[in-house]
């Protein structure tokens, strides 16, 4: 986990736990001071340009599919 997601996360548990509510924003990361900075608000969904991908087409994963790609994977270290 780089350092910009740890302090990420616990920015936003410390703000959580305030009582505070986490804003919908872009952030970036400040690597002298070690801390995010907060860039542009994101106002409504809209703002992140969510459409359908039409030219892909649907797929479907069976839990079987899922189970058979976990047992292939290697230990993590």
């Amino acid at each position: 986990v780089s350092s910009s997601d740890l302090y990420e996360a616990l920015r936003q548990a410390k703000l959580i736990e305030a009582g505070g509510k986490v804003d919908q924003e872009t952030r970036t990361w400040d690597d002298a001071q070690g801390i995010t900075l907060g860039m542009r608000k994101k106002d409504e969904e809209n703002d992140y340009r969510y459409f359908p991908e039409p030219d892909l087409v649907p797929i479907v994963i069976t839990d079987e599919k899922i189970e058979e790609v976990r047992r292939a994977l290697p230990e993590l270290q």
